[in-house]
């Protein structure tokens, strides 16, 4: 896992703990499902990909990330966000500057 990687991982884990799963990084299968077409996947293909979704299905050993199920695919988009707005906030910050907007 590469080092920025880290606390973006552990502060989903948190996030998701807090939230009892709401905050589950571990979806990118139902996501890419949902944006790929117009309409709402059955409940069938649903249930499917969830069996193979959830931050249960992986776990962290030193800096790697293990699958205990090869399909779980982790989407950091919404996260990843946040921990860059954070990154370049402190970066302005320790260059002395206070007020500002960042938007990616």
């Amino acid at each position: 896992m590469h080092p920025e990687m880290s606390p973006v991982w552990e502060k989903a884990r948190e996030v998701n703990e807090l939230t009892e799963g709401i905050g589950d990084i571990a979806i990118n299968l139902l996501t890419r499902e949902w944006k790929k077409g117009n309409k709402m996947p059955g409940l069938k293909r649903l249930r499917k990909l969830k069996s193979h979704s959830g931050m249960h299905l992986i776990t962290r050993s030193g800096d790697r990330l293990i699958k205990k199920d090869t399909k779980v695919q982790l989407d950091t988009d919404g996260i990843a966000q946040g921990y860059s707005v954070d990154k370049l906030g402190a970066w302005l910050e320790q260059k002395g500057i206070q007020n500002y907007v960042i938007e990616l």
